[in-house]
C-alpha cells in the first residue's frame, strides 16, 4: 500500500468516525490519523508495526474501541492513553514485546474489554493492575509472566470473565478471590506451572461462577473453587467447553 496515497485520500475526508486498517502500517500513519481525527470512536491497527505508540493518543477523547493486536514489536504504551476516559476496549493481544501497562490504568473509569500479551514478570496493584471497571479480561501468550493480581484487594470487583492462558511460567495467579464476587466465567489453560492454592476465610465465601474450564494445568491436585461454585454451575477439564444455563 502507497503511503502517500493513503495520507492524501486520508486528507480529504472530514468527520470520520471509525478506522479500520488490517496491514502492517507505519507509526508515522497511525499519527497523521490522531491528528487529522479529533471525533474518532474507533481505531483498528491490527498487525500493525511500530515500537512506541505516539502519546499524542491522549488526545482522542471520544476514543471507545482500540485494537493494536499482533503488533509484536509495539514495546511501550504511553502513560497519555490513560486519559482516554471513553475507551471500552483494549486489545493488545500478541504483543508480545511489550513491556508493560502503563501505570495510571486505574484513571481508565469507562475500560471494560481487555486482552492483552505482554513480557511483564508479574502484574499488581503498584502499577498497571488496578482495572476497577474491567468486565472482561483476557491474559495470554506471556512468556515471562509469573504471577497476577498480588495485592489487588477490591480491584477486579465487577470483573465477569476472566481468560488467562499460555503463560508457562506462570506460578500464582495471587488470587484476592474475596473480591472477584461477580465472576461468572473463569478458564485458565496451558500454564503448565501454575498451582491454585486454597487460601483462607473461605468459608463463608459465596461466588457467581457459572462456567470453570480448566485445561492442561499439570501441577493441579486440587482446585478449590470447585466448592465455591453456583449450584446451577459447569465445571469442566481438560473436554470441550460447556456451558450452564
Amino acid at each position: 500500500m502507497d503511503l502517500r496515497k493513503v495520507t492524501t485520500q486520508l486528507e480529504k475526508l472530514s468527520k470520520v468516525r471509525t478506522i479500520i486498517f488490517e496491514t502492517k502500517q507505519p507509526v508515522s500513519l497511525f499519527e497523521a490519523c490522531i491528528l487529522k481525527f479529533k471525533y474518532l470512536r474507533v481505531l483498528n491497527f491490527k498487525e500493525s508495526s511500530f515500537e512506541v505508540l505516539p502519546s499524542s493518543i491522549g488526545t482522542l477523547k471520544l476514543l471507545r474501541y482500540l485494537n493494536l493486536s499482533g503488533n509484536r514489536i509495539i514495546k511501550r504504551l504511553p502513560n497519555s492513553i490513560c486519559k482516554l476516559h471513553s475507551l471500552q476496549t483494549l486489545l493488545l493481544a500478541d504483543c508480545e514485546n511489550l513491556e508493560r501497562l502503563p501505570k495510571d490504568m486505574r484513571y481508565m473509569i469507562s475500560l471494560r474489554f481487555l486482552m492483552v500479551t505482554t513480557k511483564h514478570t508479574c502484574m499488581s496493584e503498584n502499577g498497571e493492575g488496578c482495572f476497577n471497571s474491567l468486565r472482561f479480561l483476557v491474559i495470554g501468550a506471556c512468556g515471562r509472566l509469573k504471577c497476577l493480581f498480588g495485592g489487588m484487594d477490591g480491584c477486579l470487583a465487577y470483573l465477569r470473565t476472566l481468560i488467562v492462558g499460555k503463560c508457562p511460567n506462570l506460578t500464582s495467579l495471587s488470587l484476592s478471590i474475596n473480591s472477584l464476587t461477580a465472576l461468572e466465567f473463569l478458564w485458565i489453560g496451558n500454564c503448565k506451572e501454575l498451582i491454585l492454592m486454597e487460601g483462607e476465610d473461605y468459608q463463608d465465601l459465596k461466588l457467581s461462577l457459572r462456567i470453570l474450564k480448566i485445561v492442561n494445568l499439570p501441577k493441579l491436585e486440587t482446585c478449590f473453587l470447585l466448592a465455591k461454585l453456583n449450584p446451577l454451575a459447569t465445571y469442566n477439564s481438560n473436554g470441550p467447553l460447556l456451558g450452564g444455563d
